[in-house]
Protein backbone atom coordinates (compact mmCIF):
# COMPACT_ATOMS: atom_id res chain seq x y z
CA UNK A 1 0.00 0.00 0.00
CA UNK A 2 1.04 3.58 -0.56
CA UNK A 3 0.23 5.98 2.26
CA UNK A 4 0.93 9.32 0.65
CA UNK A 5 -2.78 10.26 0.96
CA UNK A 6 -2.48 10.18 4.74
CA UNK A 7 -1.31 13.77 4.97
CA UNK A 8 -4.50 14.89 3.23
CA UNK A 9 -6.88 13.46 5.82
CA UNK A 10 -6.34 16.44 8.10
CA UNK A 11 -7.71 19.59 6.39
CA UNK A 12 -4.99 21.74 7.95
CA UNK A 13 -2.40 19.75 6.00
CA UNK A 14 -3.66 20.45 2.48
CA UNK A 15 -1.48 23.52 2.03
CA UNK A 16 2.23 22.54 1.96
CA UNK A 17 3.06 25.71 3.89
CA UNK A 18 0.86 24.73 6.83
CA UNK A 19 1.53 21.01 7.12
CA UNK A 20 3.18 20.04 10.36
CA UNK A 21 2.84 16.29 10.76
CA UNK A 22 2.98 13.64 8.08
CA UNK A 23 3.34 10.59 10.30
CA UNK A 24 0.35 11.51 12.47
CA UNK A 25 -2.87 10.70 10.64
CA UNK A 26 -6.55 10.99 11.54
CA UNK A 27 -8.22 7.58 11.25
CA UNK A 28 -11.53 8.57 12.86
CA UNK A 29 -11.97 12.36 13.12
CA UNK A 30 -15.37 12.00 14.85
CA UNK A 31 -13.74 10.20 17.79
CA UNK A 32 -10.44 12.06 17.61
CA UNK A 33 -8.69 8.72 17.08
CA UNK A 34 -5.11 9.63 16.22
CA UNK A 35 -2.51 7.05 15.23
CA UNK A 36 0.84 7.24 13.59
CA UNK A 37 1.15 5.99 10.03
CA UNK A 38 4.18 4.01 11.17
CA UNK A 39 1.92 2.01 13.50
CA UNK A 40 -0.37 0.73 10.73
CA UNK A 41 2.00 -0.01 7.84
CA UNK A 42 2.98 -3.53 6.85
CA UNK A 43 6.00 -5.03 5.12
CA UNK A 44 6.28 -3.73 1.57
CA UNK A 45 4.26 -0.54 2.21
CA UNK A 46 5.49 2.93 1.27
CA UNK A 47 4.96 6.31 2.91
CA UNK A 48 5.34 9.07 0.30
CA UNK A 49 5.66 12.53 1.81
CA UNK A 50 4.37 15.65 0.07
CA UNK A 51 6.64 18.73 -0.09
CA UNK A 52 6.68 20.91 3.00
CA UNK A 53 8.37 21.24 6.40
CA UNK A 54 7.41 18.58 8.96
CA UNK A 55 8.24 18.97 12.64
CA UNK A 56 8.45 15.39 13.86
CA UNK A 57 10.67 12.77 15.45
CA UNK A 58 10.12 9.30 13.98
CA UNK A 59 11.03 5.95 15.51
CA UNK A 60 10.98 3.60 12.54
CA UNK A 61 8.98 0.37 12.99
CA UNK A 62 10.54 -3.07 12.65
CA UNK A 63 9.08 -3.55 9.18
CA UNK A 64 10.38 -3.45 5.62
CA UNK A 65 8.88 -0.14 4.50
CA UNK A 66 9.98 2.75 2.29
CA UNK A 67 9.74 6.39 3.40
CA UNK A 68 10.50 8.91 0.68
CA UNK A 69 9.60 12.25 -0.80
CA UNK A 70 6.66 12.10 -3.19
CA UNK A 71 7.88 14.86 -5.51
CA UNK A 72 10.06 17.76 -4.37
CA UNK A 73 11.93 16.42 -1.30
CA UNK A 74 10.23 17.35 1.99
CA UNK A 75 12.09 18.72 5.01
CA UNK A 76 12.04 16.87 8.34
CA UNK A 77 12.95 18.97 11.38
CA UNK A 78 12.64 17.28 14.78
CA UNK A 79 14.04 20.15 16.83
CA UNK A 80 17.34 20.49 18.65
CA UNK A 81 16.56 17.93 21.37
CA UNK A 82 15.24 15.01 19.31
CA UNK A 83 16.37 12.45 16.73
CA UNK A 84 14.59 12.90 13.40
CA UNK A 85 14.75 9.23 12.35
CA UNK A 86 15.66 6.44 14.77
CA UNK A 87 16.36 2.83 13.74
CA UNK A 88 16.55 0.60 16.82
CA UNK A 89 14.67 -2.62 15.96
CA UNK A 90 17.12 -4.56 13.78
CA UNK A 91 15.75 -3.15 10.53
CA UNK A 92 17.36 -4.56 7.40
CA UNK A 93 18.18 -3.20 3.92
CA UNK A 94 14.48 -3.43 2.91
CA UNK A 95 13.71 -0.53 5.26
CA UNK A 96 14.48 2.48 3.08
CA UNK A 97 14.75 6.27 3.47
CA UNK A 98 14.98 8.16 0.18
CA UNK A 99 14.76 11.75 -1.12
CA UNK A 100 14.50 13.58 2.21
CA UNK A 101 16.13 16.69 3.66
CA UNK A 102 16.76 16.45 7.39
CA UNK A 103 17.80 19.60 9.22
CA UNK A 104 17.41 21.41 12.55
CA UNK A 105 17.55 18.17 14.57
CA UNK A 106 19.74 16.86 17.40
CA UNK A 107 20.64 13.84 15.28
CA UNK A 108 19.35 13.59 11.73
CA UNK A 109 19.55 9.77 11.85
CA UNK A 110 20.53 7.41 14.62
CA UNK A 111 20.92 3.69 13.99
CA UNK A 112 21.62 0.87 16.44
CA UNK A 113 21.66 -2.86 15.67
CA UNK A 114 20.12 -2.00 12.29
CA UNK A 115 21.05 -1.95 8.61
CA UNK A 116 18.53 0.24 6.76
CA UNK A 117 19.13 1.60 3.27
CA UNK A 118 19.74 5.37 3.32
CA UNK A 119 19.90 6.84 -0.16
CA UNK A 120 19.63 10.28 -1.74
CA UNK A 121 19.39 12.12 1.55
CA UNK A 122 20.65 15.54 2.56
CA UNK A 123 21.60 15.79 6.25
CA UNK A 124 22.70 19.35 6.94
CA UNK A 125 22.26 22.00 9.61
CA UNK A 126 21.72 19.50 12.43
CA UNK A 127 23.64 19.20 15.68
CA UNK A 128 24.92 15.89 14.26
CA UNK A 129 24.23 14.14 10.99
CA UNK A 130 24.49 10.32 11.06
CA UNK A 131 25.10 8.41 14.31
CA UNK A 132 25.73 4.66 14.05
CA UNK A 133 25.99 2.64 17.25
CA UNK A 134 27.03 -1.00 17.32
CA UNK A 135 26.75 -3.35 14.33
CA UNK A 136 25.58 -3.84 11.63
CA UNK A 137 25.83 -0.47 9.87
CA UNK A 138 23.34 1.08 7.42
CA UNK A 139 23.79 1.00 3.66
CA UNK A 140 24.44 4.64 2.71
CA UNK A 141 24.63 5.84 -0.90
CA UNK A 142 24.11 9.02 -2.94
CA UNK A 143 23.77 11.21 0.16
CA UNK A 144 25.12 14.55 1.36
CA UNK A 145 26.10 14.74 5.03
CA UNK A 146 27.62 18.17 5.47
CA UNK A 147 27.74 21.28 7.66
CA UNK A 148 26.31 19.76 10.83
CA UNK A 149 27.52 21.68 13.88
CA UNK A 150 28.88 18.89 16.12
CA UNK A 151 29.90 16.15 13.72
CA UNK A 152 28.66 14.91 10.36
CA UNK A 153 29.22 11.16 10.77
CA UNK A 154 29.97 9.15 13.90
CA UNK A 155 30.39 5.37 13.63
CA UNK A 156 31.21 3.38 16.74
CA UNK A 157 32.93 0.58 14.83
CA UNK A 158 33.67 2.24 11.49
CA UNK A 159 31.50 2.47 8.40
CA UNK A 160 31.58 2.98 4.65
CA UNK A 161 29.42 5.58 2.94
CA UNK A 162 29.44 5.08 -0.83
CA UNK A 163 29.01 7.65 -3.61
CA UNK A 164 28.24 10.33 -1.05
CA UNK A 165 29.48 13.79 -0.12
CA UNK A 166 30.99 13.38 3.34
CA UNK A 167 33.97 14.66 5.37
CA UNK A 168 37.38 13.46 4.26
CA UNK A 169 37.82 11.22 7.33
CA UNK A 170 34.86 9.03 6.29
CA UNK A 171 35.64 6.10 4.02
CA UNK A 172 33.53 5.03 1.06
CA UNK A 173 33.71 3.88 -2.53
CA UNK A 174 33.21 6.77 -4.96
CA UNK A 175 32.62 9.33 -2.20
CA UNK A 176 33.81 12.94 -2.39
CA UNK A 177 34.69 15.56 0.21
CA UNK A 178 34.20 18.85 -1.62
CA UNK A 179 31.75 21.53 -0.54
CA UNK A 180 28.42 20.43 -2.13
CA UNK A 181 27.68 24.06 -3.05
CA UNK A 182 24.15 24.38 -1.70
CA UNK A 183 22.33 27.38 -3.16
CA UNK A 184 21.59 28.92 0.25
CA UNK A 185 21.54 26.65 3.29
CA UNK A 186 20.73 29.58 5.58
CA UNK A 187 17.24 29.86 4.08
CA UNK A 188 16.86 26.10 3.61
CA UNK A 189 17.60 25.95 -0.13
CA UNK A 190 19.62 22.75 -0.51
CA UNK A 191 19.49 22.61 -4.30
CA UNK A 192 22.93 22.20 -5.87
CA UNK A 193 24.47 25.10 -7.75
CA UNK A 194 24.79 24.31 -11.45
CA UNK A 195 26.11 26.06 -14.50
CA UNK A 196 23.74 23.89 -16.53
CA UNK A 197 20.63 24.93 -14.57
CA UNK A 198 18.93 24.27 -11.24
CA UNK A 199 15.43 24.80 -9.95
CA UNK A 200 14.73 27.91 -7.86
CA UNK A 201 11.75 27.70 -5.46
CA UNK A 202 11.90 31.48 -5.09
CA UNK A 203 11.53 32.04 -8.84
CA UNK A 204 9.35 29.01 -9.49
CA UNK A 205 11.56 28.36 -12.51
CA UNK A 206 15.01 27.21 -13.58
CA UNK A 207 18.08 29.42 -13.36
CA UNK A 208 21.86 28.96 -13.66
CA UNK A 209 24.83 29.64 -11.39
CA UNK A 210 28.43 30.71 -11.65
CA UNK A 211 29.59 27.53 -9.88
CA UNK A 212 28.94 23.84 -10.48
CA UNK A 213 28.56 21.32 -7.67
CA UNK A 214 30.75 18.24 -7.81
CA UNK A 215 27.74 16.25 -6.47
CA UNK A 216 26.02 16.52 -9.87
CA UNK A 217 26.27 13.27 -11.88
CA UNK A 218 28.43 11.76 -9.14
CA UNK A 219 26.09 9.15 -7.64
CA UNK A 220 26.12 5.39 -7.93
CA UNK A 221 26.05 4.29 -11.56
CA UNK A 222 23.40 1.63 -10.86
CA UNK A 223 20.94 4.23 -9.50
CA UNK A 224 18.41 5.52 -12.02
CA UNK A 225 18.63 9.15 -13.19
CA UNK A 226 15.74 8.91 -15.68
CA UNK A 227 13.47 11.23 -13.66
CA UNK A 228 16.04 14.01 -13.59
CA UNK A 229 15.69 16.96 -15.96
CA UNK A 230 17.63 16.88 -19.23
CA UNK A 231 20.61 17.16 -19.46
CA UNK A 232 21.26 14.79 -16.58
CA UNK A 233 24.47 13.13 -17.66
CA UNK A 234 22.94 9.62 -17.36
CA UNK A 235 24.12 9.44 -13.76
CA UNK A 236 22.16 10.30 -10.64
CA UNK A 237 23.01 13.35 -8.50
CA UNK A 238 24.14 13.00 -4.92
CA UNK A 239 21.73 14.46 -2.34
CA UNK A 240 18.00 14.64 -1.65
CA UNK A 241 17.10 15.96 -5.12
CA UNK A 242 18.94 13.18 -6.94
CA UNK A 243 16.64 11.06 -9.09
CA UNK A 244 13.81 13.63 -8.96
CA UNK A 245 12.57 16.19 -11.53
CA UNK A 246 14.12 18.91 -9.34
CA UNK A 247 17.69 17.59 -9.60
CA UNK A 248 20.20 20.19 -10.76
CA UNK A 249 21.17 19.75 -14.39
CA UNK A 250 24.42 18.49 -15.82
CA UNK A 251 26.35 20.74 -18.14
CA UNK A 252 28.32 19.78 -21.20
CA UNK A 253 31.64 21.35 -20.45
CA UNK A 254 31.78 20.01 -16.92
CA UNK A 255 33.14 16.68 -15.82
CA UNK A 256 31.83 15.05 -12.66
CA UNK A 257 34.94 12.90 -12.70
CA UNK A 258 37.08 15.94 -11.97
CA UNK A 259 35.47 15.98 -8.47
CA UNK A 260 36.50 19.59 -8.01
CA UNK A 261 33.51 21.68 -9.05
CA UNK A 262 35.65 23.48 -11.66
CA UNK A 263 36.21 22.97 -15.36
CA UNK A 264 37.78 19.64 -16.21
CA UNK A 265 41.37 19.79 -17.50
CA UNK A 266 40.49 18.18 -20.85
CA UNK A 267 38.53 21.30 -21.89
CA UNK A 268 41.18 22.85 -24.09
CA UNK A 269 40.76 24.21 -27.62
CA UNK A 270 37.03 23.55 -27.29
CA UNK A 271 34.29 25.48 -29.07
CA UNK A 272 31.12 25.34 -27.00
CA UNK A 273 28.10 27.45 -26.19
CA UNK A 274 26.87 29.03 -22.96
CA UNK A 275 23.14 29.78 -22.60
CA UNK A 276 22.47 33.40 -21.68
CA UNK A 277 25.14 33.89 -19.03
CA UNK A 278 26.56 37.16 -17.77
CA UNK A 279 29.52 38.58 -19.67
CA UNK A 280 31.78 38.71 -16.61
CA UNK A 281 31.14 35.00 -16.00
CA UNK A 282 31.93 34.18 -19.61
CA UNK A 283 35.22 36.06 -19.24
CA UNK A 284 35.99 34.17 -16.04
CA UNK A 285 35.12 30.88 -17.69
CA UNK A 286 37.20 31.69 -20.72
CA UNK A 287 40.24 32.30 -18.52
CA UNK A 288 40.10 28.64 -17.48
CA UNK A 289 40.33 27.38 -21.04
CA UNK A 290 43.35 27.72 -23.26
CA UNK A 291 42.33 29.23 -26.61
CA UNK A 292 38.66 28.55 -25.84
CA UNK A 293 35.94 30.15 -27.93
CA UNK A 294 32.62 31.04 -26.27
CA UNK A 295 29.36 32.20 -27.75
CA UNK A 296 25.70 32.22 -26.74
CA UNK A 297 23.48 29.31 -27.69
CA UNK A 298 22.07 26.02 -26.48
CA UNK A 299 24.79 24.97 -24.08
CA UNK A 300 26.18 22.11 -26.16
CA UNK A 301 29.73 21.26 -27.14
CA UNK A 302 29.69 21.84 -30.88
CA UNK A 303 33.24 21.07 -31.90
CA UNK A 304 36.72 20.01 -30.81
Amino acid sequence: KIFYEMAKKNPTMRDPMTRQYVFLTVLSPSRGDFKRVTEIVNNGDAILIWPGVYNEAIIMPDRAITVQGATDPPVINSGSSLVAFGFYDQQGPDTILRNLIITGSKYAIESQYSQPTLTNLTLAGNESGLVIRDLPVPWVTNSIIWANSNFDVWCQFGCSLDYSCVPSNVQGTGSISQDPLFVNAEIGDYHLQSIGGRYSPQLGDWTSDFQHSSCIDAGQAASSSENEAIPHGSRINIGAYGGTPYASKASEGFSADSRTGILAPWLKNVIFTIPELELDFIEELNSNIEEGVLKSGRGDIIGL
